[in-house]
C-alpha cells in the first residue's frame, strides 16, 4: 500500500516538473505568437539575404522597386505581398525567450535575413533557421525579442527563398503596349506572315497577299503571345548573342497596338529537346528562355490560319506548270 501512495506522490511531482517546464519555456500556447504587427503599408524598405544573393526593395510613392542587385523591373504583387507578410506576421509556435545555444536552431548563422524598415525609420530584422523535424515549419526569431518561434513553409514562400530572380516580371508584353492591331512572324530577313485586326476580334492577312482567316485560330495565336512568361532569366547583358542563336534571329515576332506603338521580339535556337527556346526583346539586353508549349514561332503556318488557301502560297519555286484537257 506503502509503496502504491509512493509511486502516485512520485508520478504527481513528475507530472508537476513537466508543466512547469512547459510553461516555463513557453511552449504551450499560452503565449502571444505575434511576431510582427504593423500598420498596413507602413514598410519602407526590405532587404532579403542569403549566404548566395541580396536584393533590397524601396518603396516609391504607390509602387516597388529594386534596388539591388540591379534595377529589374519587378512583379509588384509578390513585393505588395510580401510586405503584408511582415506587417502581420504570427508565428506557430513559441519556443522561448531564452533558448540557450542557438545552433541547434540553426539561427547562429541564419540561412536567410530578412531586414526591413518603416518610414518612421524603426528596423527590425528576422532570422530564419532550420527545418524542423517534420520539415514543414522552420525556426524564425527576431533578433531584439530573442525569443525563437516556429512559422509554416508558406509563411515563409513570400519572401521566394531571397532569390532576385523570383521577383522580376515575368511577362513579356507588358510594357509599352496596349491593344494589339498587327502582328506578325518573320523567318530570317524575309516576311512569313502579317495579320492585321480589321474589327473587333477579326483579322485579315496582309502578307505575303491578302486573304481572309480563321479568326479562332488567330486570336488564339494572340491570346498565347499576349499572355506569354519568361522561364528562366539566362544572361543580363551577353558579350554573344551568336551563341543564343540571336546576333542573326532565326524568327522575329513584331507587334502593334492601337497607339502605333510597335515592339519586336527575337526568338534563337532550341533547348532541351526543343521545349524550351532562347528570346530578347527591342528594349532589353537581356536573354531569357520561354517555353515552346507555351509559344512556338515555328509552328505558326499560313495553311492554319487561311479559310481557303490561294494558289501561290506554299508552291514553292514553279519552274513548269501543266494544263491536261
Amino acid at each position: 500500500m506503502k509503496s502504491f501512495r509512493s509511486t502516485i506522490i512520485l508520478f504527481t511531482i513528475l507530472i508537476i516538473l513537466i508543466l512547469g517546464y512547459l510553461l516555463g519555456n513557453n511552449i504551450w500556447a499560452s503565449e502571444d505568437k505575434t511576431i510582427y504587427k504593423l500598420e498596413a503599408q507602413s514598410i519602407a524598405e526590405i532587404e532579403i539575404q542569403t549566404a548566395s544573393s541580396k536584393c533590397t526593395f524601396i518603396k516609391n510613392g504607390e509602387s516597388w522597386e529594386m534596388t539591388i542587385p540591379k534595377k529589374y523591373r519587378i512583379n509588384q504583387e509578390l513585393v505588395v505581398m510580401m510586405a503584408r507578410r511582415l506587417e502581420n506576421f504570427d508565428a506557430i509556435r513559441v519556443l522561448g525567450k531564452k533558448p540557450g545555444n542557438l545552433t541547434q536552431y540553426g539561427l547562429d548563422r541564419p540561412s536567410m535575413t530578412i531586414r526591413f524598415k518603416s518610414f518612421e525609420g524603426n528596423e527590425s530584422k528576422l532570422l530564419v533557421g532550420y527545418s524542423t523535424s517534420s520539415n514543414y515549419q522552420y525556426y524564425v526569431m527576431d533578433s531584439e525579442s530573442k525569443a525563437v518561434c516556429t512559422v509554416t513553409n508558406n509563411d515563409l514562400d513570400a519572401f521566394k527563398g531571397g532569390k532576385p530572380s523570383e521577383f522580376r516580371d515575368r511577362s513579356i508584353l507588358t510594357q509599352g503596349l496596349g491593344s494589339i492591331k498587327c502582328f506578325g512572324i518573320k523567318s530570317g530577313e524575309d516576311k512569313k506572315v502579317e495579320l492585321v485586326e480589321y474589327e473587333a476580334g477579326k483579322w485579315l492577312l496582309v502578307e505575303p497577299c491578302k486573304a481572309e482567316v480563321k479568326n479562332n485560330n488567330v486570336n488564339e495565336i494572340l491570346s498565347k503571345v499576349a499572355t506569354l512568361e519568361i522561364k528562366e532569366f539566362v544572361k543580363d547583358d551577353p558579350e554573344d548573342f551568336n551563341k543564343y542563336g540571336l546576333e542573326n534571329p532565326i524568327y522575329t515576332l513584331f507587334v502593334e497596338d492601337e497607339n502605333e506603338n510597335k515592339r519586336n521580339f527575337y526568338f534563337g535556337m532550341t533547348e532541351d529537346d526543343k521545349k524550351e527556346i532562347y528570346i530578347r526583346t527591342d528594349n532589353e539586353k537581356g536573354v531569357f528562355k520561354i517555353s515552346t508549349e507555351d509559344f512556338d514561332p515555328g509552328l505558326v503556318i499560313i495553311d492554319d490560319l487561311i479559310n481557303i488557301a490561294p494558289l501561290s502560297i506554299g508552291i514553292g519555286h514553279v519552274s513548269k506548270i501543266t494544263v491536261n484537257d
